[in-house]
């Protein structure tokens, strides 16, 4: 076999492996068609090597062509599965959309690094840590390296660079590599101000301040608070942007348990929302029931509670009894009825918010992992724990796959569960064994 004969068999050997295992519809059928006529023609001896290395080339050229089409439709069905929560078959079909995307297009490309990023997604959803921190942490020194060597901070490496940085310290966060997530939310906090990105800033300065807190390094979680307070008072020329920070800030406090810290921001929040939003701005009941979970948290259950009505008000004074805005009032309201000693109450609060989100959010969301968190601890207040434990495990799965294993709302419900299969048995007195003889009397 010649050289030229055995490059052309290496070449087409490549093609099946790259392309055919992919091919789809109307463009795999051409390519095979192509690919029985090239075969047909390379063992046909009146056709000479030239005539081989042109229709070699004009298939390479064909494919690269339609590389990007059956990319694009792996992709698309990767987003449909990822959707419908069937995350192996997601990681699946995003791996085939990168491999193919690879073969046709640069490493550089923001196509490839788009589908890198959905992959990493995937592998999040589908629990696999270490392989999506592999795709973020790639992502996001190739998106700083751009943003930086092109200047390019304001454009979309830099936007890229920024949400791919919270990816990654999440994910770090969740597998308890807590000195990992702290250098990666330091790094994009340093490059946020450098760059006056102030909406970035306050989000990694809160999110550094939070795994502060997981990882008890309560003083320097302090302080981490203190700065995110003093920049979201430095953004005072935008109001939306310091009532939103506020907010948030005060919701990390809440999630580690500092309601203290708390209390001052979200009430800072809705001080500044009041003075800058319309009255009838939808804004303002979420910033009140904000308020109001921090309120209930710390025993202060009438003001809690009057927030709470205003906020119901106003959101059914423009919105349906079916608002997704009803949720987070709900669940605090079925917090509230606990704290009241209002099971019955609690359980109705927090099913209805439930409902809600069967109605507007995918099985694995958040706000479902939530609400079904709620329905366990009020299952369990009126003494039914087989349906708490469902409600529980229900709530650990979704909250392990969108908040991550080491999030503190996931290990709770996680402790919740443990506790219900593994109850606490009293210890037994044992008796004072006898000695055999008789007490004398007197």
């Amino acid at each position: 076999m010649s050289a030229s004969s055995t490059a052309g068999h290496e070449k087409e050997t490549r093609l099946k492996a790259c392309w055919l295992r992919n091919s789809r519809g109307s463009a795999g059928a051409t390519a095979q068609v192509w690919l029985a006529a090239l075969r047909k023609a390379g063992h046909a001896r009146n056709v000479s090597c030239a005539t081989r290395w042109i229709i070699y080339t004009c298939l390479l050229a064909w494919l690269s062509a339609f590389g990007p089409v059956w990319a694009q439709s792996f992709r698309e069905d990767g987003t449909s599965a990822y959707q419908a929560g069937d995350y192996t078959m997601a990681v699946e079909l995003y791996e085939k959309s990168l491999a193919v995307a690879l073969k046709a297009l640069k490493e550089e490309d923001w196509e490839v690094i788009e589908r890198r990023a959905e992959l990493g997604e995937a592998y999040r959803a589908a629990r696999r840590h270490e392989d999506a921190i592999k795709q973020f942490d790639y992502i996001w020194k190739r998106s700083r390296y751009d943003a930086e060597n092109k200047h390019a901070w304001a454009a979309k490496e830099g936007e890229i660079s920024m949400g791919i940085a919270e990816k990654l310290g999440l994910s770090l966060l969740s597998l308890g590599r807590y000195d990992e997530a702290m250098k990666v939310f330091t790094t994009a906090l340093y490059d946020a101000e450098r760059y006056q990105r102030n909406d970035d800033a306050l989000q990694f300065s809160a999110l550094l301040a939070e795994a502060q807190f997981v990882a008890k390094k309560e003083m320097d979680a302090a302080m981490s608070v203190a700065r995110t307070s003093s920049l979201a008072e430095k953004a005072g020329g935008n109001p939306v942007l310091q009532s939103r920070a506020l907010s948030q800030l005060a919701s990390v406090c809440m999630r580690q348990k500092q309601p203290g810290l708390a209390r001052p921001l979200a009430l800072r929040a809705l001080e500044v929302a009041r003075k800058s939003e319309p009255e009838d701005s939808l804004k303002i009941p979420d910033y009140e029931t904000k308020l109001a979970a921090v309120l209930s948290q710390i025993g202060a259950l009438d003001e809690a509670g009057a927030l709470l009505k205003s906020a119901k008000s106003a959101i059914l004074k423009k919105e349906t009894a079916q608002s997704a805005r009803l949720v987070d009032v709900l669940l605090v309201q079925s917090d509230l009825a606990l704290k009241r000693k209002e099971p019955d109450n609690a359980l109705k609060h927090a099913q209805e918010a439930l409902d809600i989100c069967h109605q507007h959010y995918p099985q694995v969301n958040i706000q479902t992992g939530r609400c079904l968190r709620s329905v366990g601890d009020s299952r369990l207040a009126l003494k039914q724990p087989n349906l708490a434990r469902v409600s529980y495990t229900e709530a650990e799965d979704i909250l392990e796959k969108t908040m991550g294993a080491g999030d503190v709302m996931t290990r709770e419900t996680r402790e919740r569960i443990e506790a219900l299969e593994n109850p606490a048995v009293p210890e037994k007195v044992s008796p004072v064994k006898s000695s055999g003889k008789r007490a004398r009397g007197r």
